[in-house]
């Protein structure tokens, strides 16, 4: 389960929130991606597990979560709540819980563990992520044809997920 974290007096099992043993890079890397602002507790449980599955910015997490960019970054640094239906996105875009996530924003503020539902990123898909960044050794139009492939395979893998739905 890893280290045990305390945020707001609530204990965050697994590996969500600050770890004090989070190395100097991925700390530079939290920093870049909360724009230098200091992140509430949601925020910090957000940028961790962004670190984790691999996001490198805000806009990452909006496009695969269906939030707009402006919602991830109140989300992350403003200390009001977010609406449990934004909740609900990140929670599924972070492989989260929704009702624990809920729980630890808007709960009793009693203790609660937070795990994470989704397995930690496959070390090609976090390559893949890698090359796909800014600052990887590709050029723009290398990471535009790896893009393509991608989308392409995504598209046709969401086609098939559609038609194995029931009606």
């Amino acid at each position: 389960m890893g280290v045990v974290n305390r945020i707001n007096g609530r204990s965050l099992g697994g590996s969500i929130g600050p770890h004090p043993n989070i190395d100097v890079a991925n700390r530079l890397h939290l920093s870049h991606v909360s724009n230098g602002r200091t992140p509430t507790p949601l925020g910090e449980i957000i940028l961790q597990r962004m670190l984790e599955l691999g996001y490198q910015r805000q806009a990452d997490l909006a496009r695969v979560s269906g939030l707009g960019p402006d919602v991830i970054s109140r989300a992350i640094t403003k200390p009001a709540k977010p609406e449990i239906d934004t909740l609900r996105a990140l929670a599924g875009a972070l492989g989260l819980n929704a009702d624990t996530l809920i729980a630890f924003v808007h709960g009793d503020g009693g203790s609660l563990a937070v795990t994470p539902t989704v397995p930690a990123l496959d070390p090609d898909a976090a390559e893949t992520n890698r090359l796909l960044h800014q600052d990887s050794h590709l050029t723009d139009a290398e990471r535009d044809e790896l893009r393509t492939i991608i989308r392409r395979i995504n598209a046709s893998y969401r086609q098939h997920r559609r038609s194995q739905r029931p009606a």
